[in-house]
């Protein structure tokens, strides 16, 4: 089919958001010269989510190979992540894409399975099982990125990590996973997990600054939590979630201990299998932390039975007639539709409006990170939901196209005929 090209989608972006600016009060676009010089700007993505290239260049299987083929009825429209967007050959394509935005930072992740695909080191195999042409892709990747400042990383995990764990109790491992059935809130893996995850981090961050002087910092994944009323059961609720949330990580590494709320059920369940004093050497180990921050929730000590209504939208996506049928008869109206994406430019402004008053208040916020760059696997939504703010057509290649979100960056970020 004949797709719209980048030269055919800029005059239509520019006129929608020129539109879209003088119809928002105070103007829909932000300037550099709002913020700090050493305020980035970037946008995201994942490992799995992004790289495919599942049988190639050595990589292992991770967990979410072994999900999605074992599982496939578990995701939208059975799908998975082997071929992805195909980031693993076309990364040089996506780092020019986020130059061409005006971005300062590119966050991605490695994959574990990509650099060590038995899952850890094996003495007795070649470079001891450490997979080289990982390495060399990740090297390149950041050697293609070093005009872009800082790169923050994650991980995804090899199954066979999954039977063996570290310290685990037994619900993840075949041999033990009859008898956790029914514990219910006695459960201790997610507290396990976590505390080794902190202990692991500060034995890492404390291994590098050893000999490097760059900066680590923690993302974390949070929501803001509202009281539902002003009744004192409904605000500790409220702090309760938070606690058992954010807490769980930013207290550790901000204060060396668990929130309160934490350590009474933690001693309760935990007192003969992990020792909580431990996390005291988390503390101070990070020069920042990250914010996955997705929206607010009420709180309430004990809500009604929920209801089937929509409460809330799953993304500021630009079609409401589903992005799947993208090319859907080569109609060019769906296509307009689906790369014309305002909601996500209104998100984004809302967001970086109050990233601005925060910092104006003397919050020390130092970036924004969009996510995604580009459409990709979402995971149990498979390709159903597009966050990207570059279009990517699955069914012709996996071409990349500039959505109006990718153009409000770029206008915001590159060009100040809007900020006079």
């Amino acid at each position: 089919m004949a797709f719209m090209t980048a030269s055919q989608i800029a005059p239509m972006a520019e006129v929608t958001l020129s539109r879209l600016h003088k119809s928002t009060p105070g103007g829909l676009f932000f300037s550099r010269k709002d913020f700090p010089k050493d305020f980035v700007f970037g946008a995201g993505s994942s490992a799995y989510q992004i790289e495919g290239a599942a049988n190639e260049g050595g990589r292992g299987k991770s967990i979410w190979d072994t999900f999605t083929h074992n599982h496939p009825e578990k995701i939208t429209g059975g799908a998975n992540g082997d071929v992805a967007v195909d980031g693993y050959n076309r990364y040089k394509e996506d780092v020019q894409i986020a130059k061409d935005i005006g971005l300062d930072v590119y966050r991605f992740s490695i994959s574990w399975s990509r650099v060590l695909p038995r899952g850890k080191k094996i003495k007795g195999l070649p470079n001891e099982g450490v997979n080289e042409e990982g390495i060399k892709y990740y090297s390149d990747l950041i050697d293609e990125l070093k005009s872009n400042g800082q790169d923050l990383i994650s991980f995804t995990m090899p199954p066979s990590f999954n039977p063996k764990g570290i310290h685990a109790p037994g619900r993840c491992s075949p041999s033990a996973a009859n008898k956790w059935e029914g514990f219910g809130n006695s459960a201790k893996e997610p507290y396990i997990v976590a505390h080794h995850m902190l202990l692991a981090h500060a034995a890492a961050f404390n291994l590098y600054k050893a000999s490097h002087d760059g900066k680590i910092g923690v993302t974390a994944n949070c929501h803001w939590f509202m009281p539902y009323s002003e009744t004192e059961n409904d605000k500790a609720a409220a702090q309760r979630t938070l606690d058992f949330t954010f807490g769980w990580f930013a207290d550790p590494l901000f204060f060396g201990e668990y929130p309160k709320c934490m350590r009474a059920v933690m001693d309760e369940r935990l007192k003969n299998v992990i020792d909580v004093t431990q996390v005291k050497r988390v503390k101070g180990t990070l020069d920042f932390i990250g914010v996955n921050y997705y929206t607010a929730r009420y709180c309430k000590q004990q809500f009604p039975k929920p209801n089937d209504e929509p409460r809330f939208s799953t993304d500021c996506q630009a079609s409401t007639t589903g992005c799947d049928d993208l090319n859907k008869d080569d109609d060019p109206g769906s296509i307009i539709e689906s790369i014309v994406d305002v909601r996500r430019v209104t998100c984004y402004k809302g967001h970086i409006d109050y990233l601005l008053s925060a910092r104006k208040n003397g919050v020390n916020v130092k970036g924004f990170v969009a996510w995604s760059l580009t459409d990709n696997f979402e995971w149990a939504y498979g390709y159903s939901y597009r966050f990207g703010i570059n279009y990517v057509d699955y069914k012709d290649g996996l071409k990349r196209y500039p959505k109006l979100s990718s153009f409000y960056l770029k206008n915001s970020l590159m060009v100040e005929k809007f900020n006079k």
